[in-house]
């Protein structure tokens, strides 16, 4: 199958890391596939390991403005017409458009692979699709999307009888690729003296679904200032950054005495290998994406604290490593809860419903099995006339 894969910039740092074990199986599969990637091949993740061949290519996607985007669109269907086409594989919503775009003009079909609960919601605004089949990262984003999305969630439809292609997937879960990370929260949390506690690593997430309410970022704050009182639970903070974090926080912060042991993270959606084992996760806003680094903490012995959201849903299945708190919840149960989480022996084990996340190849089987589906009644053919029309 000639595939067209595209992966936006949000999703390209944080996902795109674990792609290249994907990409060999493919190819190996007998999958010709055109990677395209936001921002320049250049900068693609997996390009270290899985180096372009006759069967790959990296094409670059400058994200054009609105004017510019259908000249952008037709340079990428002439760099493509050669080797042909026969679905494109959107990942990311800031690429639904031009991937739409194109695979209306090749006469193909377009799989949709959700990322986030935003992405799930946002799915109402989808315009000119026709041939398509959607997957979403975890169950509870199905219902977010509309009927006539969630009608071509292809969760329990087969080929033709008699076919060993099996059932194409509702989720498809995200890419990840462990590796010995020595991050600074994990240094930060093991420089104490080893006759003292042991300061563990408080990640303090932005969160993305809905905007954080500042009342219960108050409460967080108010009980960590609280415990950093007590000699016995030390602890350092980390921040993760969001692009548009209030401007009174430096303020917040030193005016709760937590400002000196502050230290800022990149957002986790553009970056992985930042969150070490041990930590502490803690949201006061629901998580709507599946990132990566965060599974990779919680596989890692990483507990959390927080509001829970539609991206957490069967994480936790006998509560002992996280805790789940009502967006509502008063100062003294988040205290207790941050309390008990940092006093809590190291876990060292995953939690029960992070698992399905992990299993070696689940990606790719489930990719496998999109792509057969793809390569039934919904096959397509690249046509040069499309492109001539198009322009």
């Amino acid at each position: 199958m000639r595939l067209l894969e595209w992966i936006d910039e949000e999703r390209r740092d944080s996902e795109a890391i674990g792609d290249a074990p994907i990409l060999e199986g493919l190819i190996g599969d007998g999958h010709r596939v055109v990677r395209l990637v936001a921002g320049g091949a250049d900068v693609d993740p997996s390009a270290s390991t899985t180096p372009e061949s006759a069967a790959l290519r990296r094409l670059a996607w400058r994200s054009p403005s609105r004017w510019s985007e259908s000249a952008a669109i037709r340079e990428v269907c002439l760099a493509i017409e050669g080797r042909g086409l026969d679905a494109v594989w959107a990942r990311g919503r800031d690429i639904w458009s031009p991937a739409i775009a194109i695979a209306a003009r090749c006469s193909v079909p377009i799989w949709l692979e959700i990322g986030s609960a935003e992405e799930a919601a946002a799915a109402r605004t989808l315009r000119g699709l026709a041939d398509f089949v959607v997957t979403v990262p975890c169950p509870s984003f199905a219902t977010l999307l509309p009927a006539r999305v969630r009608g071509h969630l292809l969760s329990v439809e087969r080929r033709d009888a008699g076919s060993d292609s099996g059932r194409v997937p509702l989720a498809v879960p995200p890419p990840l690729l462990f590796a010995s990370h020595a991050t600074g929260a994990r240094e930060h949390a093991g420089s104490a003296d080893s006759t003292s506690p042991q300061a563990r690593a408080v990640i303090l997430l932005a969160g993305t679904a809905p905007r954080r309410p500042p009342q219960v970022l108050d409460r967080v704050l108010a009980s960590l200032a609280r415990i950093a009182t007590d000699a016995t639970l030390p602890f350092e903070l980390f921040l993760e950054e969001r692009a548009d974090e209030l401007a009174p926080m430096p303020r917040r912060l030193a005016s709760l005495g937590l400002a000196d042991r502050v230290t800022r993270l990149p957002p986790l959606s553009q970056c992985r290998g930042v969150l070490g084992g041990e930590a502490i996760l803690v949201s006061p806003a629901p998580l709507g994406r599946l990132e990566p680094s965060l599974i990779e903490a919680m596989a890692r012995g990483s507990r959390f604290v927080g509001v829970s959201g539609p991206a957490l849903r069967g994480w936790f299945v006998d509560g002992r490593d996280g805790r789940l708190l009502a967006a509502r919840s008063d100062r003294s149960q988040w205290e207790a809860s941050l309390r008990d989480a940092i006093s809590a022996p190291t876990a060292g084990q995953t939690p029960a419903g992070v698992h399905r996340w992990l299993a070696r190849g689940a990606r790719l089987e489930a990719v496998r099995s999109v792509l057969r589906r793809l390569e039934g009644p919904l096959q397509g053919r690249f046509s040069a006339s499309a492109v001539a029309t198009g322009a």
